[in-house]
């Protein structure tokens, strides 16, 4: 073998020793890159847990179920509460829209807070609810209180209200597609607006 031949075979071996590091550096560097991918994805499962474990802890009390008045009619809410102290009847301008829907109330009193419930066309549609010393709702699933799950509403918060929308609306009828915290102030709330259909009787 010439001195040509030997410089050739030991250039080529130089290369090809280049490049099997060249190959490992880079799978070593995306082997990394993977690794740190499935561990911040790990990572944002167990955030996502412990976010639903949250949602469905709160030490407070059921002040009042939403579900169980699901498609009431009013002789079912005057059967279960009895005669009301009030009734009134109006055209209801929902969302602004320019549509008029055209409701009637029933209003009890009871333990100082105030309850009126909204009907269209013989079907409950909202609840107001008016506290004056506010219904405390703490920091945590807030819409335990009413019987409900947060995490499966979306949630704004609008100066002194909370508005929670149901990421189903129109589609989960089990649910209100609509809540929102009015006059809040330390966890509390002072009126509660519980909207089973929010075409009708939003805003």
């Amino acid at each position: 073998m010439n001195d040509v031949e030997k410089k050739k075979k030991g250039g080529c071996f130089k290369v090809g020793c280049l490049i099997v590091i060249i190959i490992f550096v880079v799978g070593t560097i995306i082997g990394s890159l993977l690794s740190d991918k499935e561990k911040t994805a790990t990572n944002k499962t167990k955030v996502e847990e412990k976010q639903l474990t949250d949602n469905t802890t709160n030490d407070l009390p059921v002040v009042f179920d939403t579900k169980k008045y699901i498609n009431k009619t009013k002789d079912d809410i005057i059967n279960e509460l009895g005669q009301p102290q009030s009734t009134d009847k109006f055209d209801w301008d929902s969302q602004g829209s320019g549509d008029k829907y055209n409701i009637s109330t029933l209003s009890y009193k009871k333990d100082n807070i105030d309850y009126e419930y909204w009907f269209y066309k013989d079907k409950l549609v909202r609840i107001n609810i008016d506290n004056e010393n506010g219904i405390e709702f703490g920091t945590k699933n807030q819409l335990s209180i009413l019987n409900l799950d947060t995490y499966k509403y979306k949630v704004k918060n609008i100066n002194v209200a909370i508005d929670f929308v149901s990421k189903e609306a129109g589609i989960d009828e089990s649910i209100p597609e609509q809540i929102r915290f009015m006059q809040v102030e330390n966890s509390k709330a002072k009126n509660i607006k519980i909207i089973y259909n929010m075409l009708v009787a939003g805003q």
